[in-house]
């Protein structure tokens, strides 16, 4: 039996992983389970692993990660996988796979594939309460609302961080989550570019300044950037739809679709355009001039 645990919901991914390899534990024993990383794997060893059989174990469990990351493993699993034992049970945990591939159009033919993506914003929320609730703390549904927009849609940091939280006390706050809780990059780009179109120069700089003493990649905060302008200028154009609707049509996620919203309901279509060309002229500049990146970048700040 193959089976194929894929999608970006690593936490949903790992806690399916870790149920299959403890059933399979109980019935057979630790020995019987084989896990191996593509990086520990060369062609003929991927190719041992799932058909050599054991003298000590007859039934298997070979849990292999990533292995679509090497042309050279996916194409050597899928000569293979005929000839697995019927006694073998072989789980693949990829935490990236490239729809458009041969590997994921065949393995979706041919075997059992299980994809799971992020929650939604308002099963997320409840699902941070009771997370809380039962590691034996509390929390506020706007601060638990605080919690997802600073961590995102990723369960499995929500889960690490809920533990964090709760260890050091257990009514969560929006002080101990301002305290404990780092911002993903994306959430204080929007930040930056929040404040430096609500006027608040001072503070958006600061964002920049934090950003850069931080090591942050400019690059990377430039194309977050292009990105989160990008986002606002979709929200603005769908100003009066279905918030429900824009987000399919779009694939932006409706909690960033959300936020971008609250910006662009302040914006006229002149100071959009301004917006835009000073993103533009930003960019050929970073592609074409040895300047300071991040002078660059604050010199498109300054100009919003």
């Amino acid at each position: 039996m193959i089976t194929i645990l894929a999608g970006t919901n690593q936490f949903l991914i790992q806690a399916e992983a870790a149920k299959r390899r403890a059933d399979f534990a109980k019935k057979y024993g630790e020995s019987a389970v084989e896990s191996y990383g593509a990086e520990q794997l060369d062609q003929d060893q991927l190719q041992r692993s799932l058909t050599a059989v054991s003298l000590f174990a007859d039934h298997r469990l070979i849990v292999l990660k990533n292995i679509s990351q090497s042309s050279e493993l996916s194409e050597r699993f899928l000569a293979v996988a005929p000839r697995v034992p019927e006694e073998f049970t072989v789980l693949l945990i990829e935490e990236k796979i490239d729809k458009r591939t041969v590997f994921y159009k065949t393995l979706k033919k041919e075997f059992e594939l299980l994809e799971y993506s992020e929650v939604p914003e308002g099963e997320l929320l409840r699902w941070i309460t009771q997370e809380i609730k039962e590691c034996g703390g509390v929390i506020t549904a706007s601060d638990a609302q605080t919690l997802l927009s600073y961590v995102g849609a990723d369960q499995l940091r929500l889960k690490n961080e809920i533990e964090k939280l709760v260890a050091f006390n257990p009514t969560v706050s929006q002080a101990s989550i301002d305290e404990l809780v780092e911002r993903k990059a994306e959430d204080t780009v929007f930040q930056l570019l929040d404040a430096s179109l609500s006027g608040r120069t001072k503070q958006a700089l600061a964002i920049l300044d934090n950003l850069e003493r931080a090591n942050e990649d400019p690059f990377a905060t430039a194309n977050m950037l292009i990105w989160q302008t990008h986002i606002v200028a979709i929200a603005y154009s769908a100003s009066g739809k279905n918030e429900a609707e824009v987000a399919k049509d779009t694939k932006v996620n409706p909690y960033v679709l959300k936020k971008a919203r609250s910006v662009a309901s302040r914006l006229s279509k002149g100071q959009l355009r301004k917006i835009f060309d000073s993103v533009a002229q930003m960019d050929v500049l970073l592609k074409t001039t040895s300047n300071n990146p991040w002078r660059i970048l604050e010199h498109a700040i300054l100009s919003f």
